[in-house]
């Protein structure tokens, strides 16, 4: 998708509802037939081993885009309907996490980001936060998974999501 999608800049930034708009319209193979790198590439429709037998598209269902934009809206929606769609802004400190829920701590804004929404919790310290999961390899935070606490880096102030379309 970050590929293909030529309407939504790909790794230079883009937009979460145009995302979604492309997975309904033109679908996305899974990462097994073409793997996520964290570079820019050529568009291709072939997967990468070169086999034409495994390029199944997957699409969500027209019209069944959902916006949440309260924390109360996006609980729900993860709930009823699965992982979402989260956009964030990146921080310098941010780089660095390594385990356990983070909080901006220091340094300057460094740009947009968006992440796989999977889950939400409550910590006795820190209340509610968020599970996402980042691209950024599993080297980076939890195995490639972060928590981030409710309110910190524009994290819940925008979460989207659709039906997989299973026919």
């Amino acid at each position: 998708m970050v590929n293909c999608n030529y309407e939504n800049y790909g790794c230079q930034g883009g937009y979460l509802v145009t995302s979604v708009d492309y997975l309904m319209v033109e679908g996305a193979v899974p990462e097994r037939c073409v793997p996520y790198i964290d570079d820019m590439n050529v568009c291709t429709y072939r997967c990468s081993d070169g086999g034409l037998s495994s390029y199944d598209k997957y699409y969500c269902k027209p019209g069944s885009l959902s916006i949440a934009i309260t924390h109360e809206e996006i609980k729900r929606e993860l709930v009823t309907k699965g992982p979402m769609l989260m956009g964030l802004q990146i921080m310098e400190d941010f780089m660095n996490y390594e385990s356990g829920i983070y909080k901006y701590t220091t340094g300057e804004e460094i740009g947009g980001h968006a992440m796989k929404l999977i889950g939400y919790g409550y910590d006795e310290n820190e209340g509610l936060f968020w599970e996402l999961q980042n691209q950024w390899t599993l080297d980076w935070g939890e195995q490639g998974y972060v928590k981030i606490k409710h309110g910190e880096i524009g994290i819940d102030s925008l979460a989207i999501a659709c039906m997989p379309d299973l026919i």
